[in-house]
């Protein structure tokens, strides 16, 4: 399942350069301009703010409570906008148009930051995301290049703000490592509020001003490579990722508290012990060295683990909170 919009009959998904995993959407000859992402990834409809009425003979407003609706661009028989309902929302809540939203991107192109890719829908409406290539790509060691993005998403169902961030992905297995550095500001959040385009404009500025992320990162990278684990090192390592449930027990007559493991948790630690074992792709880049610990722990996420029946692999992976503290905990506990 891979949760792509299908609008008025086509996938809303656009990219150039390869193909995607999902092998859905509009290709793209060239690199695109927000403009062309948005007409070719279906993404170039308005949402509207409405009231929420009770049934009642009166249709009586319900106080606070408003509806936010993809108008179109599907059309019924009468030659009406189609109304597809995203989410509900509060008196506070702007909607901000996804050609303002990814107007934030047109500054990055225009001074050469960035440069589009990738733009999609999911659900119905409900989130669109698009991301653009930073022209800046390291090996942590030879043969295994990042390369750089800045993934922008917003939302109309209210769940959550406009949201731009640095992301990365190691090419030779196309897994994500989007991770923070300690005093790092790589991540801009701007509520759906009537400040928000405002600050959408100065957004840019932020996320412009990446290069000392981007050595940081490598750098961090880079030291990872050079630091040997024993078993004893990635035994510690998964049993920290995968914890198990506080459990009282008694021992000698004595009860204290130990960490017991779940089925499920023991599966979660035998699937990456694999994956660092030479399971993952790419192992034999920096075999046995904290660098290959991050990377099985990334190709877990973004690969192997079962999600909720309702989603895949990759939303997941990029948007799910879940996966994003599991990443950024395993990045944590290596660099220390």
């Amino acid at each position: 399942m891979d949760n792509i919009a299908k609008i008025d009959g086509n996938d809303a998904f656009a990219f150039s350069g390869e193909m995607p995993w999902h092998r859905l959407g509009t290709k793209l000859p060239g690199l695109m301009t927000v403009q062309e992402a948005l007409l070719a990834g279906r993404a170039n409809w308005e949402v509207t703010k409405e009231p929420i009425m009770l049934a009642d003979i009166n249709m009586t407003p319900i106080d606070g409570s408003y509806a936010t609706v993809r108008n179109g661009p599907e059309k019924d028989s009468g030659g009406d906008l189609v109304k597809f309902p995203l989410g509900i929302v509060g008196e506070r809540y702007t909607v901000v148009q996804n050609e303002d939203a990814f107007d934030f991107f047109n500054t990055a192109i225009h001074e050469k930051v960035a440069c589009l890719e990738t733009i999609g829908v999911l659900g119905k409406g409900e989130v669109v995301f698009a991301m653009a290539k930073v022209p800046k790509t390291f090996e942590p060691v030879k043969g295994d290049p990042v390369e750089t993005y800045i993934l922008l998403t917003t939302s109309h169902d209210g769940s959550g703000s406009i949201m731009a961030t640095f992301t990365n992905i190691r090419v030779v297995c196309a897994n994500t490592l989007n991770m923070a550095l300690s005093g790092a500001n790589n991540i801009v959040k701007i509520r759906h509020t009537k400040t928000a385009r405002s600050r959408l404009a100065q957004a840019h500025k932020v996320l412009a001003a990446g290069d000392q992320y981007w050595a940081n990162l490598s750098a961090a990278y880079t030291d990872l490579t050079k630091q040997d684990m024993t078993r004893l090192d990635v035994m510690n390592f998964v049993d920290k990722m995968f914890p198990g449930t506080p459990t009282k027990v008694v021992v000698n007559g004595v009860e204290k508290t130990e960490e017991v493991a779940s089925t499920r948790t023991k599966n979660n630690r035998l699937s990456v012990i694999g994956l660092y074992a030479g399971g993952a792709k790419g192992s034999n880049f920096a075999p046995g060295t904290k660098w290959q610990a991050l990377n099985s722990i990334t190709e877990y996420i973004d690969y192997s683990r079962s999600t909720r029946k309702d989603t895949n692999n990759w939303e997941s992976s990029m948007f799910g909170a879940q996966a994003q503290t599991l990443r950024q905990r395993a990045f944590d506990y290596l660099t220390k």
